[in-house]
């Protein structure tokens, strides 16, 4: 799959010049090329299921969106050895401070998290990307105790 450099700027200002349209077809994209990569989306969720959880609980859950947006471009980076400083926390105290700004800030976590992806973009230089190992816990169960000749667990 090519992946496509958006400019970090255009996104804000497309953003701007739309009243916000543009962000959720960014978020879209941006969604569709983390699934590609990574097989799952940055919640778990669908986008369009994140989308109306984010309009109902006034952008909140933009706020995990976005951190789970950033951790996932830290498994990316992680896995393909590509050197970047890791922004999730700078995005996740953006979208906390943007709960106090209408929002505006969102729009900022967005540019840095383009221009994050444009520089991985141009350090695999048209390479497919290695998907990340995902790590999965086991809990191992011990064996029940029976106290009474039934054999039942109590």
């Amino acid at each position: 799959m090519r992946y496509e450099e958006r400019s970090p700027v255009m996104v804000l200002l497309l953003t701007l010049v739309t009243c916000g349209l543009y962000l959720v077809y960014w978020y879209y994209c941006f969604y569709r090329d983390l699934y590609s990569i990574t097989g799952r989306t940055p919640t778990g969720l669908p986008f369009f299921v994140d989308f109306i959880i984010a309009i109902f609980t006034a952008g909140l859950w933009g706020a995990y969106v976005d951190y789970g947006i950033s951790r996932e471009l830290q498994r990316i980076r992680q896995a393909n050895g590509i050197e970047l400083p890791d922004s999730t926390v700078l995005v996740l105290a953006l979208d906390i401070v943007s709960i106090f700004t209408a929002h505006l800030l969102f729009i900022v976590t967005s540019a840095i998290q383009q221009d994050e992806w444009n520089k991985m973009l141009q350090a695999r230089a048209g390479q497919p990307f290695e998907r990340p190992v995902t790590v999965v816990a086991t809990i191992e169960s011990s064996p029940r105790r029976t106290d009474d000749a039934s054999g039942g667990p109590y």
